[in-house]
């Protein structure tokens, strides 16, 4: 996958943290200086909504990583998400995010609401079963 890159060269990504903005990582390279880091954070703060900036170093940034891809980001990552839909979505509209494994025989979904559990388990069941019974879900009903 291709990185972003600031002006003076430095490669960067970046994931929502919420309604404020979003969180980069910073990719300091061997050949980066602390002043091309320095200017790489300062052009961020000034070109995006900044919640935070990590460094991480990396010899070659061919790869990128995605934080959601590390578990342990995972439900920070969901939580976010989670807090952006709330924030985007009317009051009376609730909402279920889940995550789970590809291709795994084995493995659990993991699951945000802003409705109480008993609704989550009842609009579940109403969605497998649309599902199971190949019907459209392309059209989104108005609430």
């Amino acid at each position: 996958m291709k990185f972003e890159q600031t002006p003076n060269g430095v490669k960067y990504e970046f994931y929502a943290s919420g309604p404020q903005g979003a969180t980069f990582i910073i990719y300091k390279e061997e050949h980066h200086t602390a002043h091309n880091i320095q200017e790489a954070k300062d052009w961020l703060r000034k070109e995006h909504d900044v919640v935070s900036i990590k460094i991480e170093k990396c010899e070659q940034t061919t790869e990128r990583k995605n934080p959601a891809r590390n578990y342990a980001n995972l439900a920070h990552v969901m939580r976010a998400i989670g807090q952006t839909i709330k924030d985007i979505l009317p009051d009376h509209v609730g909402f279920i995010l889940l995550t789970f494994p590809y291709n795994e025989e084995k493995g659990r979904a993991n699951y945000i609401s802003s409705a109480n559990r008993e609704d989550c388990i009842k609009f579940l069941r109403e969605t497998a079963d649309r599902l199971e019974r190949n019907e459209d879900n392309s059209k989104i009903e108005e609430l």
